[in-house]
């Protein structure tokens, strides 16, 4: 290990000498909620080594502290922790004041661990403690990824609350938020957009999940913010950042299910840190999932075999202090192959996609008082599908209709710059732009579209029991000229532990350029695009109460969305254009619906939300995340396509800390859904077993047995085969080493 890392710091804290390093001072005080200085209270820098103990008059002096954003945390006994972000600048002092309210511990009862406040950046861009966010979020902890097993996002998301991973042909897994549909919610990496794959949706089986700290999903309109594609609301993929401390890890896993099929080895590998000015972070994934065949009476596979190869860095450099430069570069290959069902017989089928993104972001900030960000993201997504038949008949390849392959290349350009400004502790207000251009070209076609966009956000505290935030977003297409996107939204906080929040939104989705000039071709039909397409719009709103007493804590909320102009396929005949072969050389017509993407008049989903978690003892939990939907096409009077009436996810989870194991069992539950005007999915129950042990501090052994009672679940609904290769074993092993002394 030490043959492996010290090259890389000797070559990192050169750079940082010859940059010039140094540190500053932080002093500060901390006081109680009546004003009375607090000795004997702890302070720390989070994730460093340095810290200090208040004086009688409660200041405090922490020196040589690194350059860069830190978070300042306070705490003692009998009082809630409380922190601050400062931001260090070299050879200068940086002055804070906490102030920590005092709790009464109930005796006897729960010990009281108070620990740091969860926050979320992605459903305001500025942080914020998530108990005071005015909006439905939920993170999914890097903890909780390694617990299941994860490999990618689609792993790591399927049992968030209120989300269904919709399946296609191709398939891709997407994220349907609320009932609505899957391109109604926007995916982001680091608050960066993606370029949807080829059927317009961005398939989170194709994202890794090896250098995730957490995800963000934030539920509701938030278009407000970031602009069309989020009138559902928005997944934000969060990577991790270079620590003070060097991290380095190696992971690996294996896994297969009942029968032997599905063979999964993965191996992961990344390391991190941030030296004097320079940061750095990187990482590089390995994935090969065997195909499966659970029916053997048919001949294609039920599951594809799949290949996925990926790696990143990111570095960064703290040029003066204030001025932060960082960029990355991310890449990720991925082959799937497997046989299915055609017009014509069985068929092979190969998909080869390549995803690249780079970005490069410069921040400027004055410490408690102005932030400035501009960057610049492109992200650029190919696939290619070959096929080829297994028994009989020529090369034809649905997408082209012709025996040529199908290529696809997508390209995505942002730029965006932001500008914050705190006019008191109360009010921080957030301006910014965006230019996206985008570009989608195939075997035949190619077309362009741009957008142009400004936004603002006023976050308004004027007591500490009230928090509104409001915001709008002006959006300049293309080809749809300007519209308008409003959102206000609240939190009453009426005890410290109760809480009302509400919010209200109007959301817009401009047609992609997939709606508006490319064929969708599958077995089943032929949906035509329609160049006369408008922009989807939504009104939505939702209230809600959260709090906790004792050992419970809970929250409920109800939700409407009143969409207009939706877009969706409307039967307008039958396609009998085409035809395969036969084995005899014969040709074989083939009839299948013919239907264009239609706006319809208007279209509902509404539901309420509800979660729970019991403290059962010091070391055993239950979770429950329940959400009921309803959604309806006021066209057709019927409910929406593959959109779950049901979501359940229940987990009972015991940690033994002075035994370093970690455990539980999930179950996971779906609703009935509506596939066609013939077709009805069934509902479907999911159990999951999942354990970790540590041994010593490097080294973690982890498991678990996925569908335990190896149902088949109807996962893709309209598709052939099975979608889950039932029953299903996997163990693995990380290593972990942190540079704490800077020493190996």
């Amino acid at each position: 290990m030490h043959k492996l890392f010290c090259p890389v710091l000797l070559l990192i804290n050169c750079a940082a000498a010859m940059a010039g390093g140094g540190g500053g001072t932080v002093r500060g005080v901390v006081l109680s909620d009546t004003g009375e200085p607090l000795r004997g209270a702890q302070i720390a820098v989070r994730q460093s080594e340095f810290g200090a103990v208040a004086a009688e008059n409660g200041r405090f002096e922490i020196k040589a502290v690194p350059v860069g954003y830190h978070q300042v945390i306070a705490s003692m006994t009998g009082y809630s922790s409380a922190y601050k972000t400062v931001y260090v600048v070299a050879g200068r002092e940086t002055n804070v004041e906490l102030t920590l309210r005092q709790v009464t511990i109930r005796m006897p009862g729960i010990a009281v661990e108070d620990s740091m406040p969860r926050v979320s950046v992605t459903a305001t861009i500025v942080p914020i403690e998530l108990k005071k966010v005015p909006a439905a979020v939920e993170i999914i902890t890097n903890e909780t990824i390694q617990e299941i097993g994860a490999l990618t996002v689609a792993d790591a998301m399927m049992e968030a609350r209120s989300t269904y991973l919709q399946g296609d042909e191709d398939r891709g897994l997407s994220a349907s938020l609320r009932g609505l549909r899957s391109n109604q919610t926007l995916v982001m990496i680091n608050g960066r957009r993606i370029a949807a794959g080829i059927r317009d949706n961005v398939n989170l089986d194709d994202l890794p999940a090896a250098m995730i700290e957490r995800i963000e999903i934030v539920r509701g309109p938030s278009s407000a913010l970031y602009g069309s594609d989020a009138m559902g609301g928005v997944v934000n993929i969060i990577t991790r950042k270079p620590p003070e401390d060097m991290v380095a890890g190696l992971s690996m896993r294996y896994g297969q299910n009942k029968y032997g099929e599905s063979s999964s080895p993965f191996v992961k590998g990344y390391m991190a840190e941030r030296s004097g000015k320079l940061g750095y972070s990187l990482y590089a994934t390995f994935d090969r999932e065997a195909s499966f065949d659970r029916y053997k009476e048919t001949s294609w596979t039920d599951g594809d075999n799949k290949n996925m190869r990926s790696g990143g860095i990111e570095l960064s450099i703290d040029i003066t202090g204030r001025h932060l430069v960082q960029g990355g570069f991310e890449r990720a290959v991925v082959k799937r192959k497997g046989i299915r069902p055609y017009f014509w017989g069985d068929g092979r089928r190969i998909d080869n996609s390549d995803r690249k993104s780079l970005f490069v972001e410069y921040n400027y900030v004055v410490p408690e008082r102005t932030e400035f960000m501009v960057r610049a993201n492109y992200n650029k997504f190919n696939t290619g599908v070959a096929v080829s038949p297994v028994i009989f008949g020529p090369k034809f390849n649905p997408y082209t209709m012709s025996d040529t392959d199908y290529r696809l290349y997508q390209d995505l350009f942002q730029y965006e710059t932001r500008f914050s400004y705190t006019f008191s502790e109360g009010n921080y207000l957030t301006v910014g732009a965006e230019s996206r251009q985008e570009s989608r070209e195939d075997n035949k076609y190619r077309y362009d579209v741009d957008n142009n966009a400004v936004f603002i956000q006023d976050i308004l505290q004027p007591v500490d029991q009230v928090l509104f935030v409001l915001g709008a977003r002006y959006d300049g297409h293309s080809q749809f000229g300007g519209t308008f996107s409003p959102k206000a939204s609240t939190t009453l906080s009426l005890l410290d532990n109760l809480r009302l929040k509400g919010s209200f939104g109007r959301g817009v989705r401009a047609p992609s350029i997939y709606e508006l000039y490319f064929d969708t071709p599958t077995k089943e039909s032929l949906v035509r695009p329609n160049a006369d397409l408008q922009e989807e719009t939504s009104n939505s709103w939702e209230v809600g109460v959260e709090g906790s007493v004792d050992r419970f804590s809970g929250d409920v909320r109800f939700f409407r969305n009143d969409i207009s102009d939706m877009i969706t396929a409307v039967n307008i005949g039958f396609d009998s254009l085409s035809a395969g072969f036969s084995n005899s050389g014969g040709k074989v017509p083939w009839v299948r619906p013919l239907l264009q993407l239609q706006n319809v008049e208007k279209a509902m989903s509404q539901g309420f939300e509800l979660g729970a978690t019991i403290k059962i003892t010091d070391w055993l939990t239950f979770t429950n995340d329940l959400a009921l939907v309803e959604t309806l096409d006021k066209s057709t009077n019927r409910r929406l396509l593959n959109k779950p009436d049901l979501l359940n996810t229940a987990v009972l989870r015991f940690v033994k800390k002075d035994w370093d194991l970690k455990g539980g069992v999930r179950l996971s539950s779906v609703g009935t859904r509506i596939i066609s005007d013939s077709y009805k999915a069934d509902g479907y129950s999911l159990v999951h077993l999942f354990f970790s042990k540590k041994f010593g501090e490097p080294f973690e052994l982890f498991g678990g047995v996925n569908n335990l009672l190896n149902n088949d679940p109807n996962i893709y609904g309209y598709l052939e085969g099975a979608g889950s290769p039932g029953t299903y074993f996997f163990f693995g092993l990380t290593l972990e080493l942190w540079d704490h002394d800077k020493r190996w």
